[in-house]
């Protein structure tokens, strides 16, 4: 039932075979594969992850140095909103298969779920230096970035870039916009602002929003100038 896919009667049969065979690591780790596989694209919290996740955690007590259920385990628990968990599973996974990117992206995003920026951020480099074109992980490490000590610089020039390549998104224009209103750089975010206006349909929250960004930054700039002035 696994080829063609018919998940449900997969983890059906899997689930009658190891309640026949419980000690058998090898069909705990074909349910989690199922279950976990079942659960959509991109995987959904529900019944099919929590009996992914109890599969994978059986398999590996049975068989300790098995692999794939580490990162099933660990995509699971992230899935279920557990970052703290998510990292110990994805770092016991990396320690066997430190060449995968995407457990890096996953164990930087858990990174930054729970706030750990410099983390995070090392955790991305890892992956932009497989795929240096995600937009999405460069976003996350330059918002990581900005949080991490020091790291304010640096961040604003991620975020400039990531919105420069992606000239239509206005998450990451204004994204950009407030990383340069917090470093006081007001001229800069009006202009970063304005861009997020432009983008946004008339009358719709996300272009209010940017209004009143942009007003806000547009106030400071004139404190500034009038303080430079005096």
């Amino acid at each position: 039932n696994m080829k063609p896919a018919n998940y449900s009667a997969a983890i059906a049969d899997y689930q009658k075979y190891v309640a026949a065979k419980p000690g058998d690591a090898a069909a705990w780790k074909d349910l989690s594969v199922a279950a976990y596989n079942s659960a959509g694209n991109p995987p959904k919290a529900g019944a099919a992850i929590d009996t992914a996740l109890n599969a994978a955690e059986k398999a590996i007590s049975l068989d300790p140095s098995a692999v794939e259920p580490l990162l099933i385990k660990a995509e699971s628990l992230s899935i279920q909103n557990k970052p703290k968990e998510a990292i110990d599973a994805y770092s016991k996974y990396l320690a066997k298969k430190p060449d995968d990117p995407n457990a890096f992206d996953g164990r930087g995003r858990a990174y930054f779920n729970t706030q750990q920026w410099a983390q995070a951020v090392s955790d991305f480099d890892k992956v932009l230096a497989k795929t240096p074109n995600d937009t999405d992980v460069k976003r996350l490490r330059a918002l990581a970035l900005a949080k991490a000590p020091g790291g304010g610089t640096a961040a604003l020039a991620s975020l400039k870039e990531v919105a420069e390549s992606s000239p239509t998104d206005p998450t990451a224009w204004s994204q950009y916009g407030i990383a340069l209103y917090k470093a006081e750089k007001y001229d800069d975010a009006g202009k970063a602002f304005s861009k997020v206006v432009d983008l946004q349909p008339k009358g719709s929250p996300g272009r209010l929003d940017a209004l009143r960004n942009l007003c806000a930054a547009a106030d400071k700039k004139a404190e500034q100038s009038k303080s430079e002035a005096d």
